[in-house]
């Protein structure tokens, strides 16, 4: 049988084994008092994660489950819902909202560049009937990091709610859900938050309440905030969860949730900054192209150009076959055959791991005819990049 490739993709990541030890444990009930203080434990740990002092449910389903419990409060509720979009993700929030209402508006940006904070107050300045905006932190599908730290001030100086998609980038990347005004924020157990996939995590703001009550009946109930809010204050201290919670998933993401904890979110924030950094320059030293420039580059997702005549599929299909590591396409300008992904969210942001994706990719360059020298990918790197305590990354470099 062939052996499993290690993940380098954008999600679901590898899961470190502590973890995943959760996930083999024998069944436990999803209700009464031992089941309360495992739901109490992970709910604050995940608060101090989104850094908010506000509500936050964690509910059975993707992150797209979480991102329709937010939208589907917002759109139509007491005015238009405004999404500027400038990737898949951003188009994904929109085909949402308009399954909710009419009175939602897209407006969209180049895909090669963030939507400036200025761009945000101009559309807000210009529509006085917008009451909700929707935006995606890291597009996951270029490795764009859009500025949600500067959104908040704005919506709120136009009397409008801020929801952010931060699947891709809760745990990996700084956000801090108080302090940058966000009223809703969502993120998934298997991004970089480093927990098998599942679940989805919703953090709610209290001024949305309001808002949110005056729908209360609706729309639908599983996905109703409303209705998981009344559960978890009704019946806090028995079944604080709305429905049948998937207990040892929940227990896998309790686990994860100490680990980043214990890490420090400075700490980690910063692991993820180093090793996208260090992906980028080795990709940069092989000849090749990025897709975002530094100053708007998630830390957790890179997006990488091909010359011509080098197909990303066939490069794809090598460093699984040969060097055991998946990475993910990507459907970007100039075009799905020319791009790919490297994912370095959660356990996958490691030096080890980072160099072996490179010279997995410098591999196959070499063996297609390219002018590429074994090691080039880490030639005159930053020494703080590759100085973490570690072993010399350069070792086994040589064929």
């Amino acid at each position: 049988m062939q052996q499993r490739a290690k993940l380098m993709i954008p999600g679901p990541v590898e899961v470190r084994p502590e973890i995943l030890e959760m996930m083999a444990r024998p069944m436990i009930a999803h209700y009464e008092s031992d089941w309360v203080k495992i739901h109490t434990e992970t709910i604050k740990m995940a608060k101090a994660v989104f850094q908010t002092t506000g509500d936050l449910f964690i509910v059975v389903g993707s992150g797209s489950a979480g991102l329709e419990a937010c939208i589907s409060q917002l759109a139509g509720n007491g005015g238009k819902t405004l999404i500027p979009t400038n990737g898949w993700f951003g188009k994904l929030l929109m085909k949402i909202a308009r399954t909710y209402s009419n009175e939602v508006e897209e407006v969209e940006f180049p895909c090669d560049r963030p939507i400036a904070a200025e761009e945000l107050d101009q559309l807000l300045a210009a529509r006085r009937d917008v009451r909700s905006v929707a935006v995606v932190h890291c597009e996951t599908g270029t490795g764009i990091l859009n500025p949600v730290h500067e959104y908040g001030d704005i919506s709120r100086a136009h009397g409008a709610l801020l929801m952010v998609d931060a699947i891709s980038s809760l745990g990996g990347a700084p956000l801090k859900m108080d302090s940058w005004k966000i009223d809703l924020c969502v993120t998934a157990s298997q991004k970089a938050l480093g927990a098998p996939p599942g679940l989805c995590l919703v953090a709610v703001n209290p001024r949305c309440w309001p808002l949110f009550e005056e729908r209360a009946s609706g729309p639908g109930w599983y996905l109703n905030l409303n209705a998981w809010r009344e559960r978890a204050k009704e019946w806090a201290d028995w079944h604080p969860t709305l429905s049948t919670m998937a207990v040892n998933n929940f227990r896998a993401l309790q686990k994860a949730l100490e680990l980043v904890l214990a890490e420090g979110l400075d700490n980690r924030f910063a692991r993820h900054k180093r090793i996208s950094s260090l992906i980028r320059q080795g990709i940069r030293n092989l000849g090749l192209e990025l897709y975002v420039p530094d100053e708007f580059a998630s830390p957790t997702v890179t997006t990488v150009l091909l010359p011509k005549g080098i197909n990303a599929q066939a490069l794809r299909e090598y460093v699984k076959d040969y060097h055991g590591i998946m990475v993910a396409g990507a459907d970007v300008p100039p075009g799905k055959e020319r791009t790919f992904r490297i994912g370095h969210m959660g356990p996958e942001a490691t030096l080890e791991n980072a160099v072996s994706v490179l010279v997995a990719v410098e591999d196959y360059l070499r063996r297609t005819g390219l002018e590429v020298k074994t090691g080039q990918c880490l030639s005159d790197l930053d020494p703080q990049l590759l100085s973490q305590g570690e072993s010399n990354p350069c070792q086994g470099c040589e064929e």
